[in-house]
């Protein structure tokens, strides 16, 4: 597949959570870190499937809006079910536009 567009730089803006859509369909949301990093993760919650794009976003803490799951932005990593945690794609900037791999994908939306 290769690198895919998302969205220009700036539409992501701080505290807030953008919504794609990859060529093969897949949901996946675009965020800035506290830092500034930004980040792609899969789009939908490992745990009911709801939209992770309807979440909120305080710091690097991502809420859930269906039962309140939390994960850190910065690793994808569950905080308050930390049993699970979300898919992180790479990302790359180039010319105001954000990019990612989906083949470059690091899985973590698996119950371990």
């Amino acid at each position: 597949m290769g690198w895919e567009r998302l969205c220009a730089t700036t539409e992501v803006m701080d505290g807030e959570i953008t919504q794609a859509i990859l060529a093969d369909g897949s949901k996946v949301i675009v965020l800035r870190t506290a830092s500034g990093a930004i980040k792609v993760f899969q789009g939908i919650c490992p745990h009911q499937k709801r939209s992770l794009g309807d979440g909120y976003l305080d710091g690097d803490v991502l809420t859930c809006v269906a039962h309140m799951w939390q994960f850190d932005v910065n690793t994808g990593e569950g905080m308050n079910a930390a049993v699970c945690g979300i898919s992180s794609y790479p990302v790359r900037i180039e010319n105001g536009y954000i990019l990612t791999d989906p083949t470059g994908v690091a899985v973590l939306a698996r119950w371990r």
